[in-house]
């Protein structure tokens, strides 16, 4: 019976009856067009999450994060912002800043420490131009003295950095490219006006990097 039932089957006339009886072309037309559909979809979904990064870090392009700003119970952050930005070079007065506040809740301290690690301060700025102005002079910031009447304590300016104020997606996305600039993958990593960029070389063009994807080619 098996034997004759492979025969029926290895027959291509009864094969393409049985198909017609139960439909199966239409049926794999179907699934066909519910693949497409769901692929179609997919690309949809993908895109409209794309606009959404890209809508959240352009809200984030007028903010700049410090690190290793000493920290005080009682400060003042706007001032504290003012006196980061002279001490880049920059004027800055409290009306061109929107909000300054530190990042998370308090920690306490490790023990044999007397105090726990500051956290990281956002400052979002009216101006774009003035938020560009404090960027680039962030290495001047690095040695400069706080100014008179300042909370910040002296010396301390070697201690701060300036970062620019990056999506979560695109701050594991820089932690992965700085982890391959260490392996000798990279020559540069960094980021402008918020936008991850790496270079393979001194003399390599400069790579945009927009997702994870980007960084196989130097793996």
């Amino acid at each position: 019976m098996k034997t004759a039932l492979l025969a029926l089957l290895g027959d291509q006339e009864i094969v393409k009856t049985l198909r017609e009886v139960f439909g199966v072309d239409q049926k794999e037309k179907e699934l066909q067009t519910l693949k497409e559909e769901v692929a179609a979809q997919k690309l949809i979904i993908e895109q409209q999450e794309e606009r959404l990064h890209d809508l959240e870090q352009y809200s984030r392009r007028n903010c700049l994060n410090f690190t290793g700003v000493p920290e005080n119970p009682d400060e003042n952050t706007l001032q504290l912002a003012v006196d980061l930005a002279k001490m880049a070079n920059v004027s800055l007065h409290r009306t061109d800043l929107d909000r300054a506040h530190r990042i998370g809740a308090p920690k306490p301290a490790a023990p044999g420490q007397p105090r726990p690690p500051p956290r990281p301060l956002v400052v979002k700025f009216i101006s774009y131009q003035k938020r560009e102005a404090v960027w680039f002079g962030r290495r001047d910031l690095r040695k400069a003295i706080p100014p008179r009447g300042s909370s910040l304590p002296e010396g301390s300016g070697g201690k701060i950095f300036v970062q620019e104020n990056l999506t979560r997606r695109n701050q594991e996305l820089m932690f992965e490219a700085r982890q391959l600039k260490r392996a000798g993958k990279l020559w540069a990593v960094w980021s402008d006006g918020c936008v991850p960029k790496a270079k393979k070389t001194q003399q390599a063009p400069t790579v945009r990097l927009r997702s994870k994807a980007d960084l196989r080619q130097f793996e």
